[in-house]
């Protein structure tokens, strides 16, 4: 698979699962602000936001597991493109911050759990910075 291919397949994936758990931190807050009016919450809507924040946090994990993979597979296979990945990364990052931000305005929703997700993958970005910036210095040392 060339370069390009495995970037749209990667952003994919990441879009797909940024929009899954946004979706379903917008369901949760709904369901919430629904149970809060009401006189009390049932034991079966305390069931339904558990079973909710452990799918948001197995997603959140899948995004930093799935840019962590990557990272290394680029740093250990494709040397040449940790510049491209990381710029890619970034743009992934501040684009869902971004729209993070505006689905908090438009849904109501705590921006914190809008942007929550991106936690893993932006300190997995700064990390892969950090090597690349480190490695260069090493090689201009060299």
């Amino acid at each position: 698979m060339n370069i390009k291919m495995f970037s749209i397949v990667y952003v994919t994936l990441i879009l797909f699962m940024n929009s899954l758990y946004t979706g379903l931190e917008i369901y949760k807050h709904q369901l919430r602000e629904g149970w809060t009016n009401q006189d009390g919450v049932r034991s079966e809507a305390f069931s339904e936001l558990t079973r909710l924040g452990d799918w948001t946090t197995a997603i959140e994990v899948s995004m930093t597991l799935l840019m962590f993979l990557v990272a290394i597979w680029v740093i250990k296979k494709q040397r040449a493109s940790i510049k491209a990945l990381n710029y890619l990364n970034a743009a992934v990052v501040a684009a869902f911050i971004v729209l993070g931000y505006i689905t908090s305005v438009i849904f109501d929703v705590p921006v914190g759990n809008a942007v929550q997700q991106l936690a893993g993958p932006a300190v997995i970005t700064v990390g892969l910075l950090a090597y690349s910036c480190i490695a260069v210095f090493l090689n201009k040392r060299s």
